[in-house]
């Protein structure tokens, strides 16, 4: 099979062992399913997209259909994209990608965080009270989805990133809850170790239960750090009460 076997200027066709796959282009589709049945239809009605690809052959968009062209050992259509940068490049990656059916929840919301900060790169940062720049509702509408469904995305990469086990699991709602109770522990833990830190610097600790009326007069200046107090129910209550023309029911 000829590398070039038919080239209509930007759209052509290439034997699809000559395309490159970078590996400076990030891939969130870890797998990918219904290659098979893809080359079927390929090999039925033909490839209606083209696979987007730079001057040098280097795949920008397309990985499944090149995949299926790979199996079956059939020429593939591509489409040039000029002249792009490589945030450009991911941006039309991404974009086409998360349409497909093959991402795991995990890599979903990787994909739709990560092309949402490429927009705010590549058309500037929305500001409040201005007009232009990138919003969560330009993201939304830009690949189909609700601007809900963004900030959740974005919220459960942010929760990959500080516990990357739990790309494992197989639904968001798993993710975000062993990743809110994950959370939890991680910040009891600070907790406990800065408390930690306070006992092991203190030259003396004491927790003391008395009365403060008789002992506070005997401490020392800067001595207390805590002070937890119970004053009795109704302290003065009556003469409070008095005061502003009220009365209680009898309290002394």
């Amino acid at each position: 099979m000829n590398d070039l076997l038919q080239d209509r200027g930007r759209v052509f066709y290439l034997s699809p062992t000559k395309v490159k796959v970078s590996e400076d282009l990030p891939r969130y589709r870890r797998d990918a399913p219904k290659i098979k049945e893809l080359l079927e239809s390929i090999q039925r009605m033909g490839q209606i997209a083209p696979i987007v690809v730079t001057k040098d052959h280097t795949l920008v968009a397309g990985g499944r259909r090149l995949a299926a062209c790979l199996l079956g050992d059939i020429p593939i259509l591509c489409i040039y994209q000029d002249n792009a940068s490589p945030l450009v490049l991911r941006e039309i990656e991404l974009e086409e990608n998360i349409q497909r059916e093959s991402y795991t929840p995990a890599d979903e919301a990787d994909a739709i965080a990560d092309l949402h900060e490429i927009k705010r790169q590549l058309y500037g940062e929305a500001q409040s009270g201005r007009e232009g720049g990138w919003r969560l509702d330009d993201t939304a509408e830009s690949i189909g989805k609700t601007r809900g469904t963004v900030i959740e995305n974005i919220q459960i990469s942010e929760a990959l990133k500080m516990f990357p086990e739990l790309r494992v699991l197989k639904t968001k709602k798993a993710i975000k809850s062993a990743a809110k109770a994950a959370e939890k522990v991680v910040t009891q833990a600070i907790q406990a170790k800065k408390w930690q830190e306070v006992v092991n610097n203190s030259e003396t600790t004491f927790i003391e239960n008395i009365d403060a009326r008789i002992h506070m007069p005997k401490q020392k200046d800067s001595s207390v750090d805590i002070l937890l107090t119970d004053p009795k129910f109704g302290i003065d209550i009556d003469k409070t009460a008095s005061g502003i023309g009220g009365e209680t029911g009898g309290f002394t």
